[in-house]
């Protein structure tokens, strides 16, 4: 792992002096760490915190987005499902959540990402991780650990429901927004950039490449997203845009001039 991202969820109940989760993510695997800070957190506390959690087990990455509107979108969505997991799980427990931030990690890291159809753990380490068997009540000889061990299966019962309601809800929030469009090649469509109807070919199953006309400087590569079909004037020839290349950028001409003036 060598890029991440970084943002933290605050607000918490106070439990054990802190109140803020520093959450560090893969942004290749999704793999995270959930680190416990105590407010007021200084640029000093939270280095100290990234080595001890991050660098001690990964190495140092080449780098780290900390601001949560310089991320790509992907990004974005895993940190929002994060923060709605992690106050779930705080709300949970108020008192005593930081004792159970472990194995909140563990669950995110073993659980299949939607993006990646696997596991955090299984994209770092090559292999599906260990199965996990729930305690038999009663197996355990001494009692402190036998209610410790029916106390972690309960939270991880909570916490898998927790990760599930988060994912669905971003999942509902993203289809709102999302147009299930379907193209065939030789369609003409209008797009948002460049904004001509021009032919395109289909790369992936979300993405389009464009052909470069001379007279256009625009990117190639677009999300279908952007597109809609051109449904108007059917059967009418198409023209590439107007412009001559010069030195190459777009030359125009001027036909008239409707106002002047004069400083």
């Amino acid at each position: 792992m060598v890029r991440y991202s970084m943002d933290f969820i605050e607000g918490l109940p106070n439990s054990n002096g802190h109140s803020v989760i520093m959450a560090v993510v893969d942004r290749l695997s999704k793999y995270a760490h959930f680190i416990p800070v105590k407010h007021l957190y200084t640029a000093v506390t939270v280095a100290k915190a990234f080595v001890s959690n991050v660098v001690r087990l990964h190495g140092i990455p080449t780098s780290i987005v900390s601001d949560r509107d310089k991320t790509d979108g992907q990004t974005e969505v895993v940190n929002r499902t994060l923060e709605q997991y992690m106050r779930c799980f705080a709300g949970l427990q108020p008192q005593k959540w930081v004792e159970w931030v472990p194995w909140a990690e563990f669950n995110y890291n073993t659980s299949t990402h939607s993006s990646t159809k696997f596991s955090p753990f299984e994209a770092v380490y090559g292999v599906p991780p260990p199965s996990f068997l729930s305690y038999i009540s009663g197996t355990a000889r001494v009692q402190a650990v036998d209610e410790y061990l029916q106390d972690r299966d309960e939270i991880l019962k909570e916490l898998r429901h927790n990760l599930r309601m988060a994912q669905d809800r971003m999942k509902s929030h993203a289809d709102q927004c999302r147009r299930d469009i379907q193209f065939n090649v030789g369609d003409f469509i209008y797009g948002q950039s460049p904004p001509h109807p021009l032919n395109f070919r289909l790369v992936s199953d979300e993405s389009i490449l464009l052909p470069q006309p001379e007279s256009i400087l625009a990117q190639r590569m677009i999300h279908k997203g952007k597109c809609r079909p051109r449904t108007e004037f059917l059967g009418a020839p198409i023209e590439d845009a107007p412009g001559r290349m010069h030195g190459g950028s777009p030359k125009h001409t001027r036909s008239s001039s409707l106002r002047t003036r004069t400083l």
